[in-house]
């Protein structure tokens, strides 16, 4: 695959089990994305969530997903469920937050 026949554009619905097939094969020992956080993500913070896309067979082979929290609502070392708003984003924060994560 080139890079030239990569294509990154934002995340739609008919992604989520791209993404979530790419994340079983990233980390083959964890959880990946349900369908519900990914729908979640696209709700709060639909033009942070991104999917890099083979042109040539639209297979998703790269996801960003951000949002924008206000971090010193947070420990150095927070936990990815209380920090994810257990996967979900809803702790998006585009109005006070100032940190893109």
């Amino acid at each position: 695959m080139k890079p030239d026949h990569i294509i990154v554009r934002n995340t739609t619905p008919e992604d989520f089990d791209g993404i979530i097939r790419l994340c079983r094969q990233v980390y083959p020992g964890g959880l990946p994305w349900t369908e519900q956080q990914l729908a979640s993500h696209l709700q709060v913070c639909p033009e942070g969530q991104l999917v890099a896309v083979d042109s040539g067979n639209q297979e998703v082979v790269g996801m960003a997903a951000s949002r924008i929290v206000r971090w010193d609502d947070y420990d150095m070392a927070p936990n990815w469920r209380d920090f994810t708003a257990c996967g979900t984003f809803a702790n998006h924060d585009p109005q006070f937050g100032h940190t893109l994560y």
